[in-house]
């Protein structure tokens, strides 16, 4: 490394370096597509995905960073499952994965998680709204990882009363009313002297 005189400041030989990242910082936020490289780039198999984040979401992270007092040990404990993520997430913003990282202590748990895809909530991001506030005489905040709640999409589709495809299922038939069973009616004669005798 030299400075804008020439003068050498550091030198470093390949033994030095213990990883490689490739970083690449955009101007626009490209939503998704940037969040998820898989969706854009094809690669060898072995080889890893770069990290894409906007200027912005950097100068955020870095926020972040600096808040906690946290370092470059930090930075690449992130990136190294950072870069794994691509694929199998569905999140439209950087700072919804770094919301996730700072509350749950790491991302770990979406790279363990045993489906296609985890979908991220997008309120994670509010994070740094709240270290922004805290910075300009709020409230701290405190980083105080916790477990992360994991729940299949299927499974809360079907309390919510829908399919897995969002749809409501079909209101099912009554029950056939026997003829000698009480009549639904609520008058305590059987079905075929009552109701029945009408239909």
């Amino acid at each position: 490394f030299y400075n804008a005189h020439g003068n050498q400041l550091a030198h470093i030989e390949p033994s030095d370096v213990d990883a490689v990242y490739c970083v690449c910082v955009t101007r626009d936020d490209f939503g998704p597509l940037a969040v998820d490289l898989s969706l854009l780039l094809k690669k060898d198999e072995l080889a890893p995905y770069p990290w894409a984040i906007n200027i912005l979401d950097l100068g955020n992270l870095v926020d972040a960073w600096g808040y906690f007092g946290w370092g470059p040990e930090k930075l690449c404990e992130y990136l190294d499952d950072r870069v794994r993520l691509n694929g199998r997430v569905l999140v439209s913003d950087e700072l919804d994965l770094v919301g996730y990282f700072i509350q749950h202590g790491g991302l770990s748990t979406l790279l363990q998680a045993t489906c296609d895809r985890a979908i991220i909530d997008p309120t994670y991001s509010a994070v740094i709204d709240k270290i922004y506030l805290a910075r300009h005489g709020g409230e701290p905040v405190e980083y105080a990882p916790t477990e992360p709640i994991m729940r299949d999409l299927r499974e809360a589709m079907a309390d919510l009363g829908t399919d897995s495809d969002g749809r409501k299922p079909a209101p099912r038939a009554p029950p056939k009313q026997g003829r000698n069973d009480p009549c639904a009616c609520g008058s305590g004669r059987k079905y075929k002297k009552c109701c029945g005798r009408r239909a």
